[in-house]
């Protein structure tokens, strides 16, 4: 067995009858140390082999992981360009695509911020048309968010329905995504049956009513009526939008499910919603359905009768709870049973 050495350190290596060796440098040779020996000593030599085996194997597997990384992320940057790119060429969604120098200078550059939340903040603008629109800019840069945001898109692009928020356009643009929508003067139903600094009297029970009455035509329709059929999956209040009228519209299509026309269920791989709202049978059996839907609609009016919220923390009972341990009389706020007695039965009539 024969080593070469510089300086302590093994650079080459032979085992057999080798009886010549050159040693070819570069750079001055008096900065060179090479020791050319041999050892015939057996223990030392399958030492020696080993040694070199090892490093191989690290070798190789670093080779394996650079290999393996530089893969990844060659897939998630295709991925992000594929997603992105999918939007201005396919079909029908291309009519759909607003030019981001278009809404920055249609919302003052964004100066105007008309709603936050988890999913990024809203903005309100105006067009060259003189049209005024509301513009979500999304949080996130996550495969997820992506999906969302493709989903939303695909789906309220395919529905027209008087009670459906109407999505008037889109813009990708790298990392950050924007939603166009048409502007809904009266905020949300959640800031008028909730918000403490809002006056939720305007809310006569007419008024209550036709909400009601409009968010179901809108369940309606997504279910069983448009050429797609549609499971919401996050119908609550903070979704529904309402008009310069206070007509109801339904937002937030973003966990939207759609089905084969015909198709009331469907798996899910992952539970979501809001909570208070979430469907006991879909919690349990990760099935959803229209009737997840429908549940959370009933929670929704609930929340228009009681003025609570469908889900207290700090010990506090629930919506649900509340309901199920009072009285329809009880469960009506106290604005609608002192302001309007007279129909108050009509009010428990709907209740149950």
């Amino acid at each position: 067995t024969a080593l070469v050495s510089r300086r302590g350190r093994v650079v080459s290596a032979w085992r057999g009858n080798r009886t010549r060796m050159v040693v070819a440098t570069t750079g001055p040779s008096s900065h060179l140390d090479y020791l050319v020996w041999t050892k015939k000593n057996k223990m030392f030599s399958n030492k020696f082999h080993i040694i070199l085996f090892v490093k191989k194997i690290q070798r190789n597997i670093a080779f394996v992981f650079a290999m393996a990384g530089t893969s990844f992320l060659d897939t998630i940057f295709r991925r992000r360009k594929k997603n992105s790119s999918d939007f201005t060429t396919s079909g029908f969604l291309s009519t759909f695509e607003f030019d981001f120098e278009t809404i920055r200078a249609a919302t003052d550059n964004f100066s105007h911020v008309i709603g936050r939340g988890g999913f990024g903040s809203v903005f309100k603008g105006r067009l060259q048309s003189g049209e005024e629109i509301a513009v979500k800019r999304l949080l996130g840069s996550s495969i997820r968010s992506e999906r969302d945001f493709r989903n939303e898109v695909e789906i309220l692009s395919k529905l027209r329905h008087k009670n459906l928020i109407h999505l008037l356009g889109f813009c990708s643009k790298q990392d950050q995504r924007y939603l166009v929508y048409e502007l809904m003067p009266n905020s949300s139903l959640q800031s008028y049956i909730s918000d403490p600094h809002r006056d939720s009297h305007q809310l006569s029970w007419e008024m209550c009513r036709n909400i009601v009455q409009g968010i179901a035509r809108g369940l309606r329709y997504i279910h069983e009526e448009s050429q797609i059929w549609v499971i919401h999956r996050d119908i609550n209040p903070t979704n529904i939008l309402l008009d310069l009228e206070f007509k109801p519209k339904i937002a937030g299509f973003a966990l939207a499910r759609m089905m084969q026309q015909g198709e009331s269920e469907g798996e899910s791989t992952v539970i979501a919603g809001t909570i208070g709202f979430l469907d006991p049978e879909y919690m349990r059996t990760g099935r959803v359905s229209i009737k997840s839907d429908v549940y959370a609609f009933g929670v929704t009016i609930l929340m228009i009768i009681s003025r609570r919220r469908a889900h207290s923390s700090g010990g506090e009972e629930s919506l649900i709870e509340h309901v199920s341990l009072n009285s329809s009389k009880s469960i009506c706020s106290c604005y609608l049973a002192s302001r309007e007695y007279f129909r108050l039965n009509t009010i428990n009539y709907c209740i149950i």
